[in-house]
């Protein structure tokens, strides 16, 4: 099956609430434990969608709508009944590029804290090579 770019996946079945925005590029294979969203592009972004999915509020909504047994389960009626604020085109497109932005911010930070890391742990094997061999 193939999907437009404006398809959201959200993971119905085990892992609850996984959501991901379809690349265009991409083909894929509907499997059962996915729920496809299309929404109306006139009145709703996929990428806005693909946020707001991912906000605490909705992920709490999908948790409590989920069918706990031996495996949690979202069914698609659950799904349409979801609570998702739909702000005006103009702002969905302002809080995408700003919510855009920070994620690529924090892309950055999360680089930067593992070059750090690595860099720390380095210093450390070196010191701690050091220490072993003043011991002879």
């Amino acid at each position: 099956m193939f999907e437009k770019s404006d398809d959201v996946l959200i993971s119905c079945s085990g892992s609850i609430g996984k959501v991901a925005l379809v690349d265009k590029s991409d083909t894929y294979v509907m499997v059962r434990n996915l729920a496809m969203v299309r929404p109306n592009p006139e009145i709703l972004s996929a990428e806005y969608l693909a946020h707001v999915l991912r906000s605490k509020h909705l992920q709490g909504q999908m948790i409590k709508k989920s069918r706990a047994s031996a495996q949690a389960n979202l069914f698609l009626g659950k799904i349409k009944s979801l609570e998702i604020p739909i702000p005006s085109r103009e702002e969905q497109q302002k809080l995408v590029t700003h919510l855009n932005d920070l994620q690529s911010e924090v892309e950055i930070l999360t680089n930067l804290q593992t070059q750090t890391a690595t860099e720390l742990d380095v210093t450390d094997n070196f010191g701690n090579t050091e220490a072993l061999l003043h011991q002879y």
